[in-house]
């Protein structure tokens, strides 16, 4: 089966969690199936336990790694692209007091070290929300708090698969089936943040009680022209008021509406050629923290005159007006407009910006029973689908003579429009008044 996974997800990475073997043992046992791998394997206890990380020589090298009791730590660096992750293979146990320690001891080395990029994968052992289970007793689980603390102190998106919905059942029929989503993926935002998108699905299971979950990664496909949007930041630039007052003094012949209507859609396209020469807001901070940094360090080695504490003013007063626009920034794009500008907001405008990306990706659509997923399919199935909405009836083969009247069903009969269209009788006008 683990081959058949192997050759069928093209898999760069594998975690495996309950390997129920030694280490020396799970080595030897999977390197025999996947040819070309290295792998990092923790020792089971008993008859239970054991995790393994496993990974493609030709195309992954292995920076560190660390074993502990309930995950493995190891940092990879992608060959073709320079870029590393840090991914932690989780298998989370049952008992709460073994739950509680699992999660302290991950946030405690989460502290410790300086990561970046990081991927939480495996079995967590606990669901994240209420529809994430089918069956049995419905109860809070204490290490949910726990998950969600991590997530949330280093920025860790949950990954919904576009494919499946539960990862473990209990294999039993009738009223006894339970079924729940215990295994997933949570990946840092500043790795989606490279301009990389996240996509998991549940594979099907064979002998075991988990299914496989397959996270791919890759490049943030153009999938069309991006809509234009007006960012506030624009207003403090300099060249942003010269620039519309030099497209709004442009001559445009025509009715007023018109020439409303021609000018605002030449601004428009200034405004977003003129926007793709700025500097990102998050260029712009890294550089003015940069800059203070510096000064700060030669302040250390010089006498401290006015100039020098002046300077060092300005260059603080140059980094917070940068934090405020990188924030700025973030919470447009996140769209939580309701929550006010400050200091402490950025890191949250950041997720929610990425969870609404990740919201609104459209991964693959169905066209009459059909599955496409490649981008450009995508577009080309969107455009069919509005182009034979929207068309107009007139270019359709139509009565001309009769039309539009045409297309208007007949839910009235003969004998029910003779009696509308008949003259009111004597009768009918005394029965109406009676």
């Amino acid at each position: 089966m683990l081959k058949d996974i192997l050759k069928a997800s093209k898999a760069r990475i594998l975690l495996l969690q309950e390997t129920k073997m030694s280490q020396q043992d799970a080595l030897k046992t999977l390197s025999n199936v996947w040819k070309g791998s290295l792998g990092v394997a923790g020792n089971a206890r008993g008859a239970s336990g054991g995790l393994c990380t496993m990974w493609d020589a030709s195309k992954i090298d292995m920076l560190s790694s660390d074993i502990c009791m309930h995950w493995i730590h190891t940092r990879f660096l992608h060959k073709d692209t320079g870029c590393q992750v840090s991914i932690f293979n989780i298998y989370a146990p049952q008992l709460l007091r073994e739950k509680k320690h699992c999660w302290e001891s991950l946030q405690a080395y989460l502290q410790q070290n300086n990561l970046t990029n990081i991927i939480v994968g495996g079995d967590l052992n606990v669901t994240l929300a209420q529809d994430e289970k089918r069956g049995g007793s419905i109860v809070r689980d204490p290490a949910r708090e726990w998950v969600e603390e991590l997530a949330s102190a280093w920025d860790l998106l949950d990954v919904k698969p576009v494919k499946g919905r539960y990862t473990w059942t209990n294999k039993r029929i009738g009223p006894g089936h339970i079924a729940a989503r215990l295994d997933r993926f949570l990946v840092q935002s500043s790795l989606l943040l490279l301009g990389l998108e996240a996509k998991a699905e549940i594979l099907a299971h064979s002998v075991s009680d988990h299914k496989p979950i397959r996270l791919e990664i890759k490049k943030d496909q153009v999938k069309g022209p991006i809509p234009f949007r007006f960012s506030p930041n624009w207003i403090n630039d300099q060249g942003f008021t010269a620039l519309v007052a030099k497209v709004w003094a442009t001559t445009v012949q025509g009715s007023a509406s018109y020439v409303w209507e021609e000018k605002i859609k030449r601004l428009k396209y200034a405004l977003k050629s003129w926007a793709k020469s700025q500097t990102s807001p998050i260029v712009m901070r890294l550089a003015a923290q940069s800059h203070l940094e510096a000064h700060q360090q030669t302040m250390e080695q010089q006498e401290i005159t006015p100039d020098v504490l002046q300077k060092e003013d300005s260059l603080q007063r140059q980094w917070h007006q940068a934090c405020r626009m990188e924030e700025n920034y973030w919470r447009q794009k996140s769209r939580s407009l309701w929550l006010k500008d400050g200091d402490r907001n950025t890191t949250y405008f950041h997720k929610q910006a990425e969870a609404r990306k990740q919201y609104k990706a459209v991964m693959e659509v169905q066209v009459q029973g059909k599955t496409i997923a490649d981008p450009e399919g995508i577009k080309q199935a969107a455009y069919e689908t509005f182009e034979k909405l929207y068309t107009d009836p007139k270019d359709m083969d139509l009565d001309q003579q009769g039309y539009p009247l045409t297309l208007i069903p007949k839910l009235i009969n003969e004998d029910i429009n003779n009696k509308m269209i008949r003259e009111v009788s004597q009768q009918e006008i005394k029965e109406a008044l009676d």
